[in-house]
């Protein structure tokens, strides 16, 4: 019983922010927000991702590529890196 009152007093409050994930002035902007809001971070969940452009290797540009790197893998590393500090 105790747990359930914990989570159901955890989850009244949240906030929204936005962000382009390969971008790490608004990556860190968004997490210090958060951060701002609620003192701490406990968790993140780094899952914004795009599936980029499906087409064979020779038909891809390097700036489709870009886009899913920048997107998939920086920004995963983004996110983590600015949220590290309050998680600890």
């Amino acid at each position: 019983m105790q747990v359930m009152s914990l989570k159901k007093q955890a989850l009244k409050e949240g906030i929204a922010t936005i962000a382009d994930v390969s971008q790490p002035e608004q990556v860190q902007s968004a997490i210090d927000k958060i951060a701002q809001q609620f003192g701490t971070i406990d968790i993140v969940f780094a899952n914004a991702g795009i599936n980029g452009v499906w087409a064979p290797i020779e038909e891809l540009t390097p700036e489709e590529w870009d886009k899913t790197i920048n997107t998939n893998l920086k920004g995963t590393f983004l996110t983590v890196k600015y949220a590290v500090p309050y998680l600890k």
